[in-house]
């Protein structure tokens, strides 16, 4: 009674002062109870934004506080692993096994000589990985309780030369953490380069700056974010191409960032073009000794596009070889019996137009050797290499390859078979394997070129050369072929003048699975 007697003396700021001092302190027990029944105290979080002010004297208080939410477990059980699994799913699951067709690799030596050829064989497979680039295999897990943002795609950065590292940021704090004053730390490593600044921000300890390990470290979020926006990665290690992995820790979460240090490629250009195929496409022919085809060949190439140069490279012995001077036609005669691939070797090597025709001296232009398609394919899509097929019913019009296996036991699958139709170009599918002849990218094909080993030097395209050629672009380019887009062929056995014997097919057997480090040819394979 008192009490309320009391109450009704006071004014009415009084009465506002008690009741507000009153509700502060009923807020503060029931924020408290709700910490110890739902969330862990010391568990709290809180999102600092760019550009927020942050300071424990003044009025201003953080923005962003959020609880997080508690995951129990889950108890997967036994009958987790027991599940039934889609068949249609699990077969397109990794890489199929190899199954041989045929002889191994094993079945062409003697007992002796095997093992001494997979000691040669093993020490050349290291020497190649070891000059080999690709992508390093990084488990990049990202990790959704980590408070770390960073580029998970990477960075690229040329030889000895520095790059910031662009999007590092700690994304929360813990609140107790700051109004303790507790140090946050980020820490730097990496194999080939050194970490710095780009400008210092007030209050931010750096230790190890210049070196490939180096700390931040600050008592205000803030500063460390915007110290976190200005670390520079210098490259000191030079490489040419290849990645490092550079270390991002803090508080006991890890993130990789794989930065590319890589020169600077520049474009190979050619003359502006004049709108003539001529000016922009040269024809390559390794002449057979069947020099009546291949003046058919050059007579239709001038009758369809004229002007247009070809390189002919003629390796024929002497008794067989006849002097060949047309307008139009660059004639290299090349030392007796090097082969056909030597000869396209020599004669791309010679070509000064953007693009390169590779025909055989069998084969003819007709009315429907649509260059132009093929030109424009090329100029206006991302393929490297574009084919066409033979007028000849049953002529197949391209393949595709498989690796199957393992690093042990690895095998090639080929099928008579092409991919998707390429939008815009209707009749023109992917494939891994063009049949016929075929347009290229005279940069891109030097690259990937033609092996002239003797094993497969006389088979021209009826051996397994053309194949090695293909299996070689696998990843390296992309290859197109257009079933509208023809060519007439005489004679197919008229370019080779000779079937193979059983011992030149075993040399060149053993050479493919050999270089390709295969240990057969698959089942489905031709």
């Amino acid at each position: 009674m008192v009490a309320m007697a009391g109450m009704k003396r006071m004014s009415f700021q009084q009465k506002l002062l008690v009741v507000s001092v009153t509700s502060f302190f009923l807020g503060c027990c029931l924020g408290k109870l709700w910490c110890l029944i739902l969330v862990p105290c010391g568990k709290r979080s809180v999102r600092i934004p760019y550009g927020a002010v942050v300071d424990v004297n003044s009025s201003v208080h953080l923005a962003g506080f959020h609880m997080k939410t508690i995951l129990m477990p889950v108890n997967k059980g036994q009958h987790f692993n027991s599940l039934p699994r889609n068949p249609d799913v699990e077969r397109l699951l990794g890489e199929k096994s190899c199954e041989c067709s045929g002889r191994t690799l094993k079945d062409y030596f003697a007992p002796d000589d095997w093992t001494l050829k997979q000691q040669q064989r093993d020490s050349n497979l290291r020497r190649f990985n070891r000059r080999r680039f690709d992508p390093p295999d990084v488990y990049n897990h990202a990790d959704g309780l980590s408070p770390v943002s960073y580029p998970a795609h990477g960075l690229v950065v040329r030889p000895l030369r520095a790059v910031l590292l662009e999007g590092v940021r700690v994304e929360w704090f813990e609140v107790d953490d700051y109004f303790r004053g507790t140090v946050f730390e980020v820490e730097f490593s990496g194999k080939m380069g050194v970490f710095t600044v780009l400008a210092n921000i007030e209050d931010v300890n750096i230790v190890g700056d210049n070196t490939d390990n180096m700390f931040l470290q600050t008592t205000k979020p803030i500063h460390l974010n915007q110290q976190l926006q200005k670390v520079v990665y210098r490259n000191t290690e030079f490489n040419a191409n290849i990645y490092d992995l550079v270390k991002i820790r803090y508080m006991g979460f890890t993130a990789t960032v794989p930065v590319h240090i890589q020169h600077r490629q520049l474009p190979w250009l050619y003359e502006p073009e004049k709108g003539k195929i001529g000016d922009r496409v040269t024809v390559v022919v390794v002449a057979s000794g069947h020099y009546d085809s291949l003046r058919r060949l050059v007579k239709s190439v001038e009758q369809y596009y004229p002007k247009t140069t070809v390189i002919v490279a003629d390796d024929n012995p002497a008794e067989v070889w006849k002097a060949y001077q047309v307008r139009n036609v660059k004639y290299y005669r090349m030392p007796h019996n090097k082969g056909y691939f030597a000869g396209l070797n020599l004669g791309i090597s010679q070509v000064a137009t953007e693009y390169v025709l590779i025909v055989d001296d069998d084969q003819y232009f007709t009315s429907k050797t649509k260059l132009r398609l093929l030109v424009s394919m090329l100029d206006h899509t991302n393929y490297h290499l574009v084919g066409g097929s033979v007028e000849n019913p049953g002529h197949t019009l391209g393949s595709s390859y498989r690796i199957l296996g393992n690093a042990t036991h690895a095998c090639l699958e080929s099928q008579r078979q092409v991919y998707h139709e390429i939008k815009g170009y209707p009749g023109c599918h992917a494939a891994d394997h063009v049949d016929s002849f075929f347009l290229a990218s005279t940069a891109d094909i030097r690259v990937v070129g033609f092996d002239p080993h003797p094993a497969q030097a006389r088979t021209g395209r009826q051996g397994r050369g053309m194949s090695e050629f293909f299996v070689a672009a696998l990843g390296r380019l992309r290859i197109a072929v257009c079933r509208h887009v023809t060519i007439e062929q005489g004679d197919p056995g008229a370019s080779t003048g000779r079937q193979r014997r059983a011992a030149e097919s075993d040399m060149e057997d053993t050479h493919s699975l050999l270089r390709n480090n295969l240990t057969c040819r698959g089942q489905n394979s031709h």
